[in-house]
């Protein structure tokens, strides 16, 4: 278990003993037994709290009970925490679109590179085939190349550039 420190016993900033004293306040708040916190200032200048003073120049410090919101004020938060939760999923189907368009740019992308370097060796006239059912090489015919050509073309020019 670790050892239990007082508040009294630490020497923080002013700015973090303020966030402390709310927090203390606000823990005290919620509590049926309230606790007395007194605030003192040492010989160093340091803002200290706790439930003991050290000596009788501390002074006690006083809570504010805060009042409950109103039914507007608790309805504006429901209505606030709503807006901000659409936000949020729009905010993610946004960027789900945005990957999904960019992996279909890519994938485009990659078809067109593949549809070019295919239309550059037909126009080379390489010796093109296709292995058959049984696995042997039946050329294309120069017809056959000039209708791929022309059926390459087609694609690039609707899908590409």
């Amino acid at each position: 278990m670790p050892p239990i420190i007082h508040v009294a016993e630490l020497i923080v900033p002013d700015c973090v003993t303020r966030c402390l004293c709310l927090l203390a306040g606000i823990l005290m708040a919620t509590t049926a037994a309230a606790t007395e916190i007194y605030k003192w200032v040492d010989e160093n200048g340091q803002t200290h709290y706790g439930e003991k003073p050290p000596h009788e120049n501390a002074e006690k410090v006083e809570f504010h009970e805060v009042p409950e919101a109103s039914q507007e004020v608790k309805q504006y938060n429901r209505d606030r925490n709503k807006l901000l939760q659409v936000m949020e999923e729009e905010r993610l189907q946004k960027q789900q679109e945005k990957r999904i368009a960019a992996q279909e740019k890519q994938d485009l992308e990659e078809k067109c590179d593949r549809i070019e370097k295919r239309l550059a060796r037909l126009q080379r006239r390489a010796h093109f085939y296709r292995e058959n059912e049984n696995g042997e090489r039946v050329y294309l015919t120069e017809e056959k190349v000039q209708e791929e050509i022309k059926r390459l073309q087609k694609i690039q020019q609707k899908n590409c550039k």
